[in-house]
């Protein structure tokens, strides 16, 4: 089984540990130029650090462009710890710390038009690992990298599997809170947690657990309907009682599920010491996902 290995930000302390690497896959950075490119990308871009075994095992660099879109510069695993998915977790770790709207991953390697020696350590392992990891090539600009090597332009696409965030705004609710009331990020609403507020922003019923809650499931359905949700889509709930008394928990919880009904969503109810607002006692978040549009 290979060994363990863990993904953090690269440092400018790694930079002898990804001389190494590179020095360690000669057919790869066999050109002086190149080595020397990588070695000061290492010092100077953003990028992640794979460590194995307490050292530092692999290395990628990145550089945004566009807004939209993040270039990989560098990336090499050091020849003895090769196929052991430090590459794949990488390009995973990339993926994951992108910002929501990057919509494509870049990376130029050698082309398939340049012949190479067989072996079992080419340039044609090099793509195949891109194309298993989603990448597919997409251009060879004539002349690049020169007159021997003809480079390829590979393309991941993220825009299909990174949705946009989208805040929602909710008609008759106070617009002077200090959050947004809902968010959809694909096919799902995010709500904040519902309040007993009414319009000008006040609590209603300070000292009354059963009609804080019954106004503040109104609120949140409110929220679901703008989304483009309602109750019977709700996937998940979360219920604050500002409570140590389980009466109150209960009192809070028949009128939630009767508001719900006949909907029954998985749901979580908390007694807590105090929640946001002077006089309040009762706060619902949720989870749903929209109607089809």
């Amino acid at each position: 089984m290979p060994a363990e290995h863990r993904i953090r930000p690269l440092c400018p302390q790694d930079a002898p540990a990804c001389d190494a690497i590179i020095a360690s896959l000669p057919y790869h950075f066999g050109d002086e130029g190149g080595v020397a490119d990588c070695a000061a990308a290492v010092r100077a871009e953003s990028g992640y650090a794979a460590e194995m075994d307490g050292a530092v095992a692999g290395f990628l660099t990145w550089r945004p462009w566009f807004g939209t879109s993040l270039e990989i510069t560098w990336m090499a695993v050091h020849a003895d710890r090769r196929r052991a998915g430090i590459g794949r977790s990488l390009i995973e770790t990339l993926v994951a710390g992108a910002p929501p709207d990057t919509r494509h991953l870049v990376v130029t390697t050698l082309s398939s038009s340049t012949p190479e020696d067989e072996g079992a350590d080419t340039y044609e392992g090099t793509r195949r690992f891109y194309r298993e990891n989603g990448f597919d090539p997409v251009w060879e600009p004539h002349g690049w990298w020169n007159d021997e090597n003809q480079a390829v332009l590979m393309v991941r696409t993220l825009h299909a599997t990174r949705p946009q965030r989208r805040v929602i705004e909710v008609p008759g609710l106070d617009p002077g809170v200090p959050y947004d009331y809902a968010a959809v990020a694909g096919d799902l609403v995010f709500t904040a947690g519902a309040c007993p507020l009414d319009e000008g922003g006040a609590v209603i019923a300070p000292d009354d657990v059963a009609v804080q809650a019954r106004v503040t499931a109104e609120n949140l359905f409110a929220c679901l309907a703008a989304a483009g949700a309602d109750p019977g889509r709700v996937v998940k709930t979360t219920v604050y009682v500002a409570s140590s008394d389980r009466a109150d928990l209960v009192a809070a919880w028949d009128v939630i599920a009767a508001a719900f009904a006949p909907h029954r969503p998985p749901s979580t109810l908390l007694g807590v010491a105090t929640l946001g607002y002077p006089g309040q006692l009762v706060e619902i978040e949720a989870i749903a996902a929209r109607a089809p549009a």
